[in-house]
């Protein structure tokens, strides 16, 4: 996550572009999600980005490192509202 976002930044300041697509290998906690399947990212969370504290994951939010409604946060959730064109 960290070495996408460094080079994407790096790729993207270099010059102007009108629409930039993230694609990739993604993984998800919805089992009703088959390989393969394509899908919209409308809201997320950084699973990866925290603590553990036993059997507990902490996140910034529950360590107190950022609040829960600072950018890019909605209520401890990373919101797209990013329309998408449907080309197939």
């Amino acid at each position: 996550m960290v070495s996408m976002a460094f080079n994407l930044g790096s790729i993207l300041s270099r010059r102007r572009y009108d629409a930039a697509i993230n694609m990739g290998i993604a993984g998800s906690f919805n089992p009703g999600l088959k390989i393969g399947d394509v899908v919209n990212i409308t809201s997320d969370r950084f699973s990866e980005m925290g603590a553990e504290s036993g059997e507990k994951f902490l996140s910034l939010i529950d360590l107190k490192l950022i609040e829960k409604d600072d950018f890019p946060y909605t209520d401890n959730i990373l919101v797209n509202n990013s329309p998408i064109k449907v080309l197939f």
